[in-house]
């Protein structure tokens, strides 16, 4: 309101008369001026009033929502250790007859573990033992064929004696034997 006194004073220093219609328009233009003042005025007193209220009606829904939150806080708390209770409960209950079942298990697989690794030892035991006495008997066989194939030779090739019945190889099929060991040999 103050610079439209000094708008005012300056009009009149330079000589704009009211009566003429520069003055006229400087009237109309101050006129104007000084209205949208009342209104910018009333319209920021109409905002601060409108902001104080959402500011208040913001403080109210803050306090509530703070308030909500905290009794949902211990109402959470609450139903957390009704939770627990069951669950401790739950486990107490379960514990015992799960560990009886699961020791039972434990004892089974074990008696299995056991069971398998004995078996497997006694089957490489028996394996080795097998193999021992059957390469025994190979290796017997081997170190006697030359006599077999003797005896045999010298039973095809046997002569009885007719005073005694006793039966005789003749030399010849000890050399043949002999010959033909010979031959194997090379």
């Amino acid at each position: 309101m103050q610079q439209l006194g000094e708008v005012e004073a300056a009009a009149r220093e330079w000589g704009v008369r009211p009566d003429h219609p520069e003055g006229r328009f400087v009237a109309a233009l101050m006129a104007a001026q000084k209205g949208l003042a009342d209104v910018v005025i009333a319209a920021a007193g109409a905002f601060d009033g409108a902001a104080s209220e959402v500011g208040a009606w913001f403080n109210t829904a803050r306090e509530t929502a703070e308030a909500n939150a905290r009794r949902a806080e211990v109402q959470a708390a609450g139903v957390e250790a009704k939770g627990e209770q069951a669950i401790t409960a739950v486990v107490e209950k379960m514990v015992p007859a799960a560990t009886a079942a699961l020791a039972g298990a434990v004892v089974i697989r074990e008696r299995r573990r056991t069971m398998g690794i004995n078996l497997a030892w006694l089957s490489g035991g028996a394996a080795i033992a097998l193999a021992l006495v059957g390469g025994g008997y190979a290796l017997k066989a081997a170190a006697d064929r030359p006599a077999v194939a003797f005896h045999e030779r010298c039973l095809r090739a046997a002569v009885k004696a007719e005073s005694s019945g006793r039966l005789y190889c003749p030399v010849e099929a000890m050399s043949d034997g002999l010959a033909s060991a010979q031959q194997q040999r090379r």
